[in-house]
């Protein structure tokens, strides 16, 4: 990646629009995310979520014409991969290093939540990675498995932008790829799941470890299983987002797993008589 990236990040326009229209220039496939005030805040708006990000300009104008105040969804390409620091979730950059070692300056983008979250930027080194290899808080996003949100998109719960921090997109290190690669020790079901940031959900400890570690193929069914046993149980707004995130952590897509969520929802709902009816919480 050349300099004029780094010069382009630096002066994006505001407009959501031209800023997903810069991405889809170089190459980068995008598509609209839900904004603040919509039932599922950063869940795609179109039906295939990532999958159906475009490097299409006019398919683009399509979508910010119907959706104009959408984030902007970057379905990161083969080629590239994210690592996704959350502090509120334990995540930090001194822990990540710690564990793989020291990373190179790279592109990187600022979280519009203003608590030091961050995503870097990096040339995917086109070899398996785990990222069950890294610390609590961070997770690993690769090109052609996800999406992150892409500036100058506002954060839902802060009303603050996404943010460029210029600099030349880097290739990992020869350590940290050694450490990526190695493949984990089966024993990740041993592996205690912990839900930083969210109270009160020691009780839905085993059913969240569950549904995290959910092999490929079983996990949206292992996913409502754990929503109805909650609805049954009148599990707190804390505990749904709880699952919310140990059904993203195990793979599933982020509009996935709200839909599915809602279902067994609604079908507990519907279950009950009409004098007896909970109010369903929304994701």
């Amino acid at each position: 990646m050349n300099n004029e990236f780094q010069e382009t990040c630096s002066t994006v326009s505001d407009s959501m629009l031209l800023a997903a229209i810069e991405l889809a220039g170089r190459g980068w496939p995008v598509f609209p995310c839900q904004e603040a005030g919509r039932e599922h805040p950063k869940a795609p708006h179109v039906r295939g979520g990532f999958k159906s990000a475009t490097t299409d300009l006019g398919m683009i104008r399509r979508w910010w014409k119907e959706y104009p105040n959408a984030l902007i969804g970057l379905a990161l390409p083969k080629t590239l991969l994210v690592l996704d620091v959350d502090p509120r979730n334990g995540g930090s950059l001194e822990a990540l290093q710690e564990k793989i070692g020291r990373l190179p300056e790279t592109l990187r983008v600022e979280s519009g939540r203003g608590d030091g979250g961050t995503h870097y930027y990096f040339r995917h080194p086109g070899i398996p990675l785990y990222g069950r290899n890294l610390p609590e808080g961070v997770d690993l996003k690769e090109g052609g498995k996800g999406y992150v949100i892409a500036p100058p998109s506002l954060h839902p719960e802060t009303g603050m932008p996404y943010k460029w921090i210029p600099g030349a997109l880097s290739s990992l290190t020869v350590g940290n790829v050694k450490r990526l690669a190695a493949k984990p020790a089966p024993s990740v079901a041993s592996r205690p799941t912990r839900f930083i940031g969210y109270k009160n959900t020691d009780k839905w400890r085993g059913v969240l470890r569950v549904v995290e570690t959910a092999a490929e193929g079983q996990r949206n069914r292992t996913l409502f299983w754990a929503a109805c046993r909650m609805a049954e149980n009148n599990a707190d707004q804390n505990a749904w987002e709880a699952l919310n995130l140990a059904g993203c952590r195990c793979g599933l897509d982020p509009l996935e797993v709200a839909r599915t969520i809602h279902s067994a929802q609604q079908m507990r709902q519907e279950s009950q008589p009409p004098t007896r009816r909970n109010v369903v919480l929304q994701m």
